[in-house]
């Protein structure tokens, strides 16, 4: 079975810092007050090792976090 994780303090974090209070919850946010920011979002499918490989080759993570082990 997929199930889709949120990192709902991470998300609330990023677009508070890019609009405060635009962020309540993951069910209610203000995209109105997001569309002076020019955001290019990516979803991501796969494994695990898929997504950390996927993150290291795009610059999102270094060698050392890469390197950790996955729970």
């Amino acid at each position: 079975m997929d199930k889709i994780v949120i990192d709902d303090a991470g998300v609330k974090a990023f677009v508070n810092s890019l609009t405060p209070g635009a962020y309540k919850s993951v069910s209610s946010v203000d995209f109105a007050a997001l569309d002076v920011h020019h955001l290019e979002l990516v979803g991501i499918y796969g494994s695990k090792d898929e997504i950390a490989r996927f993150l290291l080759v795009n610059g999102r993570i270094d060698d050392a976090t890469y390197a950790l082990p996955l729970c």
